[in-house]
């Protein structure tokens, strides 16, 4: 029995006919009803679809026309997680005829069910701590939205990058923990900016150049627990911001005992 209702217009029983439960159950009710609201979207207007004798087709906005069993194909394939979703989504259209985003819309569907498979493989339980840095829409490495997160983690530290030099009694510490092994502490800068450091493990010290000591910003947590660390992070504390730097080099020699002393 499906958990949730399909739209009046029918978009996902229209597009896949039978194997609607198919999908549901492989995508999940988040994403499925994504896909739903969508595919509405296609029948809705007559100029998103045409038929021909060999087929029916989506039209794009350029114009383009893509086959139906292309589309389902694709679905069918990622949410049997025998393709990624990165290596199809390219070859469908970005927009439909009448300007409705269509490749974004599946791309968000199949975030959704990364999610899901994400649960069930992972079985991940997010600690107390975890919990509270939590980032929107960022489920693992691979399904994450990275470009808003990254800018937001940026622009708080505008008015740090001002700041003179770092003092470690101006650092306090409001929050310590260990998460994966991993000791991170949350702290306010001397200007009032929260931000959580860990201290790397050097576990992967060959493919990210963090060696065991080093300590690192991030802005929160995925879903399944991965740090959000990326080259644009670690460049925060290799030079990119001077301030955050000194403190990094700081930590590793001195540790955080005297934080706030």
């Amino acid at each position: 029995m499906r958990k949730f209702i399909l739209s009046e217009e029918g978009g996902l029983s229209k597009f896949f006919g039978g194997t609607v439960d198919d999908i549901i159950r492989n995508y999940g009710d988040d994403a499925a009803r994504t896909l739903d609201d969508v595919f509405a979207k296609i029948y809705s207007k007559s100029s998103n679809i045409i038929s021909k004798a060999e087929g029916t087709f989506i039209v794009s906005a350029s114009g383009a026309e893509v086959p139906i069993t292309t589309i389902q194909s694709v679905i069918k394939l990622v949410g049997e997680g025998k393709v990624q979703a990165n290596e199809v989504l390219k070859y469908l259209p970005r927009n439909l005829a009448d300007g409705t985003e269509f490749r974004s819309v599946l791309q968000q569907a199949m975030e959704k069910k990364g999610v899901q498979n994400i649960a069930k493989q992972a079985g991940k339980q997010l600690s107390q701590f975890e919990s509270k840095f939590l980032l929107k829409n960022c489920f693992n490495s691979s399904y994450c939205d990275t470009k808003p997160i990254l800018s937001d983690f940026y622009s708080k530290f505008n008015n740090v990058a001002k700041l003179e030099k770092f003092i470690p009694s101006n650092v306090k510490i409001i929050e310590k923990s260990n998460v994966a092994g991993r000791e991170i502490i949350n702290v306010t800068l001397e200007d009032g900016t929260p931000v959580l450091f860990y201290k790397s493990s050097g576990a992967n010290v060959a493919s990210t150049g963090k060696e065991a000591g080093e300590w690192f910003v991030i802005p929160g947590f995925a879903e399944n627990g991965w740090f959000f660390k990326t080259q644009e992070t670690i460049n925060l504390t290799k030079g990119g911001n001077k301030y955050l730097t000194d403190m990094a080099e700081y930590l590793k020699m001195n540790g955080i005992d005297l934080l706030g002393k």
